[in-house]
């Protein structure tokens, strides 16, 4: 199990890149940064992330929100992650300095413990070159959103209060 301190701190488990199971959750780790999107949208810009837990076959996604969504804000939610993975947006990387980023406002959780160099992905549409999403991550990701429809429609089963201003999603792709 998960020591009580990473737990605690929504840290992601340690696992290395080259494993098999980092290697198979791109298509999950892709969907948390448009669902985070997604949230600001319908929510509000000032939603963040506060945690995570990634996986294969599902994601859980913790962010600031002081209430439970309402059944119409969830489908909301779900029909623009949707239709961004339909947007196939195009997926790339950099890498720049801790400090660079931050000016950039990309989104970032953990930016007191990131070292001086991060990788910041981003999603870009493929026509207009808008930027939908920027984020601080380790990766893995898909090369463009539009791989995410093998895997089915995004579709977000669970949310919860995991504490004061706390909210938690739990979400998977549904053939």
């Amino acid at each position: 199990t998960m020591p009580p301190a990473r737990r605690a701190m929504s840290l992601p488990p340690r696992r290395k890149p080259g494993t098999r199971r980092w290697k198979s959750a791109p298509s999950t780790a892709s969907a948390t940064h448009l669902l985070l999107k997604a949230l600001q949208i319908v929510l509000s810009p000032e939603i963040h992330q506060r945690g995570s837990n990634i996986t294969p076959k599902r994601l859980r996604f913790d962010f600031n929100f002081d209430r439970a969504l309402t059944a119409i804000e969830i489908q909301e939610i779900e029909t623009l992650v949707n239709q961004f993975i339909a947007e196939n947006l195009i997926v790339s990387s950099q890498e720049m300095s801790k400090h660079e980023a931050k000016q950039q406002g990309v989104e970032g959780m953990f930016w007191e413990r990131y070292p001086d160099r991060v990788t910041v992905y981003q999603m870009t549409h493929p026509v207009n070159k808008e930027v939908v999403s920027q984020e601080v991550c380790g990766g893995p990701h898909v090369e463009c959103t539009g791989q995410l429809t093998q895997r089915g429609r995004f579709t977000i089963s669970k949310q919860e209060s995991v504490g004061n201003g706390l909210r938690r999603m739990k979400a998977t792709f549904n053939s």
